[in-house]
């Protein structure tokens, strides 16, 4: 699938190309990257709020859009339900008539009386039954997306499809959400297609994670997998917690970057690698600290503290070697700003890591048994 837009010079952008991605029953699927990787514009095409200009989208092995055809099958008339970063609750009626009003219409066009049963039993799934009788204003951010997601839900649609519902809440309450929205998909086994640009949303909520960079995939696979083994240099500094540095040549055993010469991996580099280590396996060394000959004196370094960023249990220390950055997540809150500090970076703790923008493995092979597709047409 690929969906074009012009910018503000009439330029062609391509902000999804060649999109072949697969999402499985019951599966929570997470769209994340920066802004304007291509998540939100995959998620309307999904949606029917937007007409992708290459490819097919398929919803249960119904054709809900087919470019080369121009068919399009209206939002309405998808087998979806739509969660809204906005919420997009109708102030003027109640609760309950928010959830009733789509379910009388569109597809589904329920009797009063099974609308209403349908409405009450979604709002009990989300614990907002007794809120019924209220209006949209009298209720707090995090209760109207409970209601936003009752409505997807009462609809019993084949996929749901949520744009960053929580970004929205402040941080307690988002963290709240997040577990209840994880406990409900786990509960309910509903297939969920879920946008947002918080890697720790992505892992929290997913059973599968797809990171997007300029509109394609770089990289998919479980939380754990994607947080032990990003493909990429560019995956790592999306996710945080990683040093990367670029080689600038390799001589009797040491690998050489910009912030020192070190003893690493014994295997041989692709010509695009770059050098990485976590964050959490460099280490402060104290006065005190000896090596004793466990590591060549190549993997310690010397530097100043430029900034101290204080997490509550950890603290990342950036620290600059030879105007080069280090960053160090310690639990030693007393390393003060432009204190000189030594870094041990242990060679078993690097890895080498693509340095390509899109690597060659980030590809996703199509299904047959998908709950929804977007992939290239048929031929």
């Amino acid at each position: 699938m690929g969906k074009e837009y012009s910018d503000q010079d009439g330029r062609r952008v391509m902000a999804v190309r060649d999109l072949n991605l697969d999402i499985y029953p019951g599966e929570v699927a997470i769209l994340v990257g920066e802004s304007g990787s291509g998540k939100t514009s995959i998620l309307r095409c999904l949606a029917g709020l937007e007409r992708p200009d290459h490819g097919t989208i398929e919803i249960d092995g119904t054709v809900v859009a087919d470019a080369a055809s121009k068919r399009f099958v209206a939002p309405e008339d998808r087998d979806i339900g739509m969660v809204f970063q906005s919420y997009a609750i109708w102030p003027h009626m109640t609760v309950l008539q928010n959830i009733v009003f789509p379910l009388r219409r569109g597809r589904t066009r329920l009797s009063k009386a099974a609308a209403l049963a349908c409405a009450h039993e979604a709002l009990q799934l989300v614990q907002m039954d007794e809120y019924a009788e209220r209006f949209a204003n009298q209720l707090s951010g995090g209760q109207q997306q409970r209601v936003a997601v009752a409505r997807a839900l009462a609809l019993e649609p084949g996929v749901i499809l949520m744009d960053e519902p929580l970004s929205n809440l402040d941080a307690a309450l988002r963290g709240e959400m997040r577990s209840e929205l994880a406990s409900l998909f786990a509960r309910l086994k509903v297939t969920v297609v879920y946008v947002t640009h918080d890697h720790v949303e992505a892992f929290s909520l997913g059973t599968r994670v797809i990171i997007l960079d300029s509109g394609m995939v770089v990289q998919e696979g479980t939380p754990q997998t994607i947080h032990d083994r990003p493909v990429s240099s560019r995956v790592m500094r999306f996710l945080g917690g990683w040093n990367v540095f670029d080689v600038l040549g390799i001589a009797d055993g040491r690998i050489a970057t910009a912030v020192g010469r070190f003893a690493g991996p014994t295997d041989q580099p692709r010509d695009d690698d770059k050098l990485a280590i976590r964050t959490r396996d460099v280490e402060l060394l104290s006065d005190e600290t000896q090596l004793n000959g466990r590591e060549p004196a190549a993997n310690v370094v010397s530097g100043i503290v430029v900034k101290r960023t204080f997490l509550g249990d950890s603290l990342i220390v950036e620290v600059n070697v030879g105007g080069s950055p280090i960053k160090v997540s310690t639990l030693d809150h007393g390393v003060s700003l432009n204190s000189e500090v030594r870094l041990h970076l242990p060679a078993g703790a690097f890895r080498w890591i693509s340095g390509r923008r899109i690597p060659e493995s980030a590809q996703i092979s199509p299904a047959p048994d998908s709950a929804l597709h977007a992939g290239a047409a048929a031929r």
